[in-house]
């Protein structure tokens, strides 16, 4: 059997696909974006994008680490560079990012996700419900597979 090499983004990618069908049984606002964008590729892809802006922004564990972890990404779609330094200028657009809090960059990037899943500006309701739970779960993700690969 040939031996499969899991790195930060293949094991973000995978964690985000098994992410989708549990957040769709719990939220009807989540079950309603999706059905209105037709959109399981685009949570996928936002999901991704935002689990590796975390990567992005962590301190590399080793030198060269970001480089890499960006050069796998446009690997992929020369889209999730582009969607990773558009989530960066969201958080800093939105937030002082130095004088937040966790839960509150957290519920940035949720929103952000959010944003992009309906292609406009999320309802309170949308955004109580789901962003901090997106935000997290990125976080999570990225925090689950930052070690996957050590070289």
């Amino acid at each position: 059997m040939a031996e499969i090499k899991l790195t930060p983004v293949r094991c973000i990618y995978t964690a985000v696909i098994g992410l989708l069908p549990p957040l769709l049984k719990k939220s009807k606002y989540l079950k309603e974006i999706m059905a209105k964008n037709d959109s399981s590729q685009n949570f996928e892809f936002y999901m991704v994008a935002a689990s590796s802006h975390f990567l992005l922004t962590a301190p590399e564990s080793y030198r060269g680490e970001h480089e890499k972890i960006r050069k796998e990404l446009s690997q992929i779609t020369k889209d999730f560079p582009k969607a990773t330094d558009n989530l960066i200028k969201f958080c800093t657009k939105n937030v002082n990012v130095k004088n937040i809090s966790d839960a509150a960059l957290l519920s940035v990037v949720g929103i952000w996700v959010l944003t992009n899943l309906k292609k406009g500006i999320p309802t309170n309701d949308e955004i109580n419900e789901l962003a901090y739970t997106l935000g997290s779960k990125a976080a999570d993700f990225a925090a689950l597979c930052r070690n996957t690969d050590n070289k």
